[in-house]
This record gives structure tokens, C-alpha cells and sequence, in this order.
């Protein structure tokens, strides 16, 4: 298995962003009921299968955190579920969720346009 966690995972990270599609599509077949609790599990675990079956750690969770951490600041220890859900429904901290995703994938392209894809 290959540990070099600095190695370009971007084929990785496009089939998250493909599944994440899916996800919004369909919603209840995924994840049984809309939910954002059930979606950050879902996909706690399959960032922990890519990394435990490809060997590759995917940046999604962690960068995605720190862009809901400056969108909604809060001094408690949540991650971006929780801190999506704060004041919300489980189903309407979903649509946000695919909401601030999409501001997310926009600041991501932005910021890597003056990157050469290797």
C-alpha cells in the first residue's frame, strides 16, 4: 500500500466531488432519509475506506472544515455537520451543505487557476 500522503490525489477528490453529485440527485437513496449527520458520516467513511483500501488521504473533509469555519465562526469544537445543523434541520443543513459546497468548489477553482495541474 502506498503511505505517500503528499502524492496528487485529484483523481480521488474528482470521484468524491462525482459521488457528492449523485448524493444531491438523490438524497434519501443514499443516505436512507435527508440528512446532514448521515451525510458526514458517509463520507467519514469513505474517506477513511479510500485511504485504507488506495492508500490515498483525500484533503475534502479537513479543507471543507476549515471553509465552514470561516463562513460560520464559532468558538465550540464542531465539525462542519454540526456546524451546518446549528439553528437548522437535518434537511436544511443538507441544502446548505450542497449550498456552501458549491461557494466552496468555486473558491477551490479560483484558487488553484494559477496552479499548474501536474
Amino acid at each position: 500500500m502506498n503511505w505517500d500522503f503528499s502524492e496528487n490525489n485529484r483523481d480521488y477528490e474528482a470521484q468524491l466531488y462525482r459521488l457528492l453529485s449523485q448524493i444531491r440527485k438523490r438524497p434519501g437513496m443514499w443516505l436512507g432519509t435527508p440528512s446532514i449527520t448521515r451525510l458526514f458520516l458517509f463520507l467519514h467513511g469513505y474517506t477513511y475506506a479510500v485511504l485504507e483500501h488506495e492508500g490515498y488521504r483525500l484533503h475534502f473533509m479537513t479543507d471543507f472544515l476549515d471553509y465552514i469555519k470561516r463562513v460560520y465562526p464559532s468558538d465550540l469544537a464542531l465539525n462542519w455537520d454540526g456546524l451546518l445543523l446549528m439553528g437548522r434541520t437535518e434537511e436544511e443543513a443538507l441544502r446548505e451543505f450542497f449550498r456552501q459546497l458549491d461557494l466552496f468548489l468555486e473558491t477551490q477553482a479560483h484558487e488553484h487557476r494559477s496552479e499548474p495541474f501536474e
